[in-house]
């Protein structure tokens, strides 16, 4: 290839780099938090981490796991994120976010999994920002670990297989979607991109120990990358000679043993079980999965094949069927020329075999995983340790097999075409399915005419919710209706479903209207979030029977499970009643 194109290449390789880290970075930036399966439980791994300057450690009930969920997983991204965003980590107690409860995992029809407060809109701040820059660090690690890819398949194939295996994994949501979330598959990719890329330039011994250190890397990111633990044996067995081909295969599984048993002990002396998977499975009841079935397989293919072309939220929000057609398609083509491949190629090179069988492998563990944790499991980025070679294996079945060779030019159009798409039915269709239910903070920075400064709270409880101040409307004529208007700060996340309670009453205390209304008109107060703030406004009737006088509005809080009112506290903490009290006059009736 001489230099002009070279030059080329090089250009459409950087610019598809660009966008897979734009389209990432704006996920990043603009996803809502936690909207990615069990990213809330990866970010506070991080964080546990950062405060506690520990490992979590897992327990059975009713002992509660320091890290719900993710406690199992060995710890190198985690630590990696926690030392990054350090100087932004609130050390204080963290709240994490509520649940929809009408998330279509919760039966409902929402596709949003969490509630989303006035603490996650900008400016970020505290542990926000610190998530924000986790996600930005995925970015990082996945469009490295991408550029990796060209590397490798440089190394086995032609540019043009090359740059068709970066197109696909560019055009591919999938990769964006890992780019933009806090957890642990990009650094994984990214360790797996570099120990398949040493596997195949391995000369002489010391090669294998490089090997062993990103292969020891991927598995304390995480366990799967134990799939690619063959490429020791392989790696020696191919390009070591003699005894040198012995020493090279311990030292590289030395290493690796070195830089991830340590965890692996860890594990069987606390837990008795190395991989600390017995106490994480006792949160999932997997549900009965019969490989006999047609359908099981069916729903294996289609499910990863929906996943990589981009399913968002919780595996909730999919894109439109017409473009996985166009994935599935695209599959196709290059899965029929990996056979046309096969056909006209009397004996393939000893690394595609190693690739079929660590591919074979990786969708091994896949279905294991699945009679594990249940179907849920089966989504592409459970196996993106071959990401590599797998997008390399498809790039070289739609080039050669197909035979359909494309300039770089027209390449770097189709994935900039793709990814764009992309990214634009993301901006039509999922964007706004998600919804903040709590207002920025500039929204409820207006004073309202009254201020109180008192806290509202269960009575034996601490923290509550804060009424800032409140409004009611100029006085009104009897059958007319006085609307009341109260700002709020959460403090503490209430236990109780409270409702705002008004009652009317003369100064002789006699009742003659009594109210109540949900303090937020989507959101219980059950799934508030310290720091949310928002302005609640409330009606209230007069009937046309009153009397002209002077009059006392109660306004509280209750809770309606128990109909027990809620008390009032002051900024010392000493309680004050149950209610603020606001007169107003009822006037002359309009005629």
């Amino acid at each position: 290839m001489n230099t002009h194109m070279t030059r080329i290449y090089f250009i459409v390789l950087f610019s598809m780099l660009t966008v897979l880290f734009v389209n990432s970075s704006m996920l990043a930036l603009r996803n809502p938090l936690g909207e990615a399966p069990d990213e809330p439980a990866h970010m506070d791994y991080a964080r546990f981490v950062a405060v506690n300057q520990r490992l979590p450690v897992q327990c059975a009930d009713p002992c509660r796991s320091d890290v719900p969920g993710e406690g199992h997983q060995p710890p190198l991204a985690y630590v990696i994120a926690a030392l990054v965003t350090y100087p932004w980590i609130d050390h204080n107690e963290w709240v994490p976010q509520s649940i929809n409860p009408t998330f279509v995992w919760n039966n409902g029809s929402d596709g949003q999994a969490l509630i989303h407060g006035t603490r996650e809109l900008w400016p970020w701040q505290g542990t926000i920002l610190a998530w924000r820059i986790m996600r930005m660090l995925s970015a990082v690690f996945i469009t490295i670990a991408v550029g990796v890819v060209w590397l490798i398949a440089q190394r086995i194939t032609t540019p043009d297989i090359a740059l068709t295996a970066v197109a696909l994994l560019v055009i591919t949501p999938q990769t964006a979607i890992v780019g933009s979330t806090m957890s642990n598959d990009a650094l994984l990719m990214l360790f797996s991109s570099m120990a398949i890329y040493q596997s195949i330039t391995v000369t002489r011994r010391r090669d294998m120990l490089w090997l062993g250190i990103w292969l020891g890397l991927a598995i304390i990111t995480k366990f799967s990358a134990v799939i690619l633990l063959p490429l020791i044996l392989w790696s020696s067995w191919q390009a070591l000679r003699g005894h040198v081909r012995w020493q090279g295969f311990l030292v590289a599984s030395a290493v690796v043993a070195l830089s991830s048993g340590w965890w692996f002990w860890r594990n069987y002396t606390l837990y008795g079980d190395v991989l600390g998977y017995e106490l994480f499975q006792q949160t999932y009841a997997s549900g009965a999965i019969d490989l006999w079935a047609i359908n099981t397989w069916q729903q294996l293919i289609q499910q990863v094949i929906r996943s990589m072309w981009g399913i968002f939220g919780w595996m909730s929000l999919p894109m439109p069927d017409w473009w996985y057609v166009i994935g599935a398609t695209i599959n196709i083509i290059c899965i029929f020329g990996i056979g046309l491949r096969l056909r006209h190629t009397p004996r393939p090179r000893d690394i595609w075999w190693m690739s079929g069988a660590l591919i074979v492998g990786a969708f091994v563990w896949l279905i294991s995983l699945g009679m594990t944790v249940g179907a849920v499991a089966w989504q592409s980025r459970l196996v993106i340790m071959i990401w590599p070679i797998a997008s390399i294996i498809l790039a070289a079945g739609f080039i050669r097999g197909v035979g359909a060779r494309l300039h770089p030019v027209m390449l770097l159009g189709i994935a900039l075409i793709g990814a764009s798409t992309s990214m634009i039915i993301w901006a039509a269709q999922i964007g706004p399915s998600f919804r903040f239910d709590m207002p920025a903070l500039a929204a409820t920075e207006t004073p309202l005419a009254v201020t109180h400064n008192e806290v509202f709270v269960e009575k034996t409880s601490g923290g509550g919710i804060l009424l800032i101040d409140s409004d009611v409307s100029p006085a009104p004529a009897p059958g007319q209706t006085v609307t009341i208007t109260l700002r709020w700060q959460v403090i503490t996340r209430p236990a109780q479903a409270w409702e705002v309670f008004v009652v009317v009453r003369n100064p002789q205390k006699v009742w003659f209207v009594d109210v109540r209304d949900r303090m937020h008109p989507r959101v219980p107060s059950t799934v508030f979030t310290p720091g949310d703030c928002f302005i609640s406004t409330h009606q209230v009737s007069i009937p046309a029977q009153l009397p002209t006088n002077e009059y006392i509005m109660q306004i509280g809080l209750v809770d309606t499970t128990t109909q027990q009112r809620a008390v009032k506290r002051n900024d010392a903490g000493k309680i004050l009643g149950d209610s603020i009290n606001v007169s107003f006059s009822v006037g002359t009736p309009t005629p």
